[in-house]
This record gives structure tokens, C-alpha cells and sequence, in this order.
């Protein structure tokens, strides 16, 4: 369970697996560059071996020793690492196959944890690290939500307290002619456009783009409770809730709209998305446990790229609703 600095650091350096604190969410982390240290990750999350896995490193300076870089990889490196963007590039050889899904490329972060990156500094290593939950169920962004995972199954955690992003991080493919967003998150277009100049495609659907990053499948992040995810408010206030239903709304504001009063929650007190983000797993995992016969909650009006970022995570907890 929860485990000291030097022993997280011991397990890692012979190719165990701890969860670690990261600003996104925590990660399940082992050595990139050892084949039975990543297998460890796949068979502990029960994750598909199609779905690549992200390395994280100290700084750019790493990231040619694993990736063949480009200039605009440093130009954007240079204004958002360390931080919660991730960067697609044509994988180096010594990156086994099995850390980057069977692909020619290899997914690279550079995490802004303090934690993370102490644990990178002091050994040496380059971490692959997914979201530290079973597959396909809620991210955890609390060292709790690791334990009540895996259970007896849980590894050393490095706590670091609460994650302060909340949701996993931007994923920009750099091995196209134009970069291109597989992942939304934290780090948005409009920002990634102004610092570069030029255009940014958005999020594609074409299965090949899809399998290079992470956190793509249509259920990905879901409760054990089934979900359904609507529209917009005006659709789930205009619906019959059921008793032993859960509503999970986007805003604290919003409760006072609907009649229903009893086992009514907000992802967020005030109306910020910043901290819908930082809270968005923690309220799912907060009402999972509720044992409801369902959770109901909407999507928000995308006038800002946070909210996109966040429906494209609820759109994945369970069955979008499109009355």
C-alpha cells in the first residue's frame, strides 16, 4: 500500500510496479525500457496490450534518447513541460514494442509533480505510466482510489496528496503534417495554435489515429454503476428520476432547478470548470459508491476547449443519451 520514497524507488529500479501521485492522476509506473517491467503494468490493470502506454521523463533533453524529436516538439516543450501535454513522436528501437502497443511511435511526458519527478531524477529511469485503476474503470486522483482499485492486488503507492489537474493530459501527435489533438485535456488547441502559429487538427476518428494514444476506447472511465450521460441539463432536468437513481450535476448552481432533491450532487460548488477538472473523478468515484441502481449527469456547453476535455470523459463513463 502506501510505501516510502526509497522503497517506491527500490521496486522501480528492479522492475516493479508502483502507483505514483502525477498532477493529471495517479500512475501505474514501471521501467519503459524493460519489457517484463511493463508487462507487470498490462497484467496488473487487465489492460488490452493494443492500447500504448506513455513515458514519462525529467525534461526534452530525454526525449531524443527514446524519440526521434522535432522542432516544433521543443518549441511546444519548451512552453508546456513540465505539465499535462503529451507528445506522439516516431519511436526510437530501444523502446520495446510492448510499451508502445506494437506502433512505430512512442507517446512522451514530462510530468510537473514534485514526486514524479524526484522519482525520475533519483533513478534514472524512464516510466511508463498509465492511469493506476483496472482498466476501463474510473481514474484515480487520490491515493484511496488506488487502494479501492486493486484491493488486495494494490502495489506500493507514492502518495502525493490530491491531484491538482484531475484529468489526464492533452495528447498532440507530431508525426503528422499538421499536429494533431488524439486526446483532449488540460492543454487546449486555442493555446497549442497561439504559441505555434499554425493550425491544430482536431481529435480524429479514424481507428489509426486513435490507437496511437491512450484512453481512447468508448468506455474507458466508467463506475461500476451504469451510467447515462445526457445531452445537456435542459434533458436531464426534463426527466423522470427515479428513486434509487444518483444525478450527478455540473454545477452546485443547478441544483436548485431541478425538483429532485435527494441524492443530488455537483461535480463542482462554483461554476469553474477548473474545478470540475480537478474534481470529475473523485465526485464518480464519490457516488459509485453509493450502490444506485444509476448515475444520471449531462454533458457541458463546449464554449471553452476544459469542457471539451471534460465530456470526452464522460462521454466514456457509460451511455450517452440523446433525447
Amino acid at each position: 500500500m502506501i510505501a516510502s520514497f526509497l522503497e517506491c524507488c527500490e521496486t522501480l529500479s528492479n522492475n516493479g510496479v508502483v502507483a505514483i501521485h502525477t498532477e493529471t492522476v495517479y500512475g501505474l509506473a514501471a521501467n519503459a525500457l524493460s519489457e517484463g517491467a511493463v508487462r507487470k503494468i498490462y497484467e496488473l490493470k487487465g489492460r488490452p496490450k493494443q492500447n500504448p502506454l506513455i513515458v514519462h521523463i525529467f525534461s526534452s533533453q530525454d526525449a531524443s534518447k527514446i524519440a526521434h524529436t522535432t522542432s516544433i516538439f521543443y518549441k511546444l516543450s519548451e512552453r508546456f513541460w513540465p505539465g499535462p501535454l503529451s507528445f506522439v513522436l516516431p519511436a526510437r528501437e530501444n523502446i520495446p514494442l510492448l510499451t508502445r502497443a506494437g506502433l512505430p511511435t512512442v507517446a512522451l511526458r514530462s510530468p510537473q509533480s514534485k514526486v514524479f519527478r524526484k522519482t525520475l531524477e533519483s533513478t534514472g529511469l524512464f516510466l511508463a505510466a498509465p492511469s493506476a485503476n483496472p482498466s476501463n474503470r474510473i481514474s484515480p486522483t487520490n491515493a484511496d482510489h488506488v487502494i479501492d482499485g486493486f484491493k488486495d492486488n494494490c502495489p506500493q503507492i507514492l502518495d502525493g496528496g490530491d491531484c491538482h489537474v484531475g484529468i489526464e493530459s492533452t495528447v498532440l501527435d507530431l508525426t503528422t503534417n499538421n499536429p494533431t489533438i488524439l486526446r483532449p485535456g488540460p492543454v487546449g488547441k486555442a493555446a497549442l495554435e497561439n504559441h505555434l502559429g499554425i493550425k491544430v487538427n482536431s481529435m480524429p476518428s479514424e481507428d489509426l489515429f486513435l490507437k496511437k494514444s491512450p484512453g481512447m476506447t468508448s468506455l474507458h472511465y466508467a463506475p461500476l454503476t451504469p451510467t447515462f450521460i445526457f445531452k445537456d441539463f435542459k434533458s436531464l432536468a426534463s426527466r423522470m428520476i427515479e428513486r434509487n437513481q444518483v444525478v450527478l450535476l455540473p454545477f452546485k448552481s443547478f441544483e436548485s432547478k431541478i425538483l429532485r432533491k435527494e441524492k443530488v450532487f455537483s461535480f463542482a460548488d462554483s461554476n469553474s470548470l477548473l474545478e470540475v477538472s480537478r474534481k470529475l473523478y473523485s465526485k464518480l468515484h464519490f457516488v459509485d459508491k453509493m450502490k444506485a441502481s444509476s448515475i444520471l449527469t449531462c454533458l457541458f456547453p463546449e464554449n471553452d476547449q476544459l469542457a471539451v476535455a471534460i465530456n470526452d470523459r464522460l462521454r466514456r463513463t457509460g451511455k450517452l443519451i440523446c433525447e
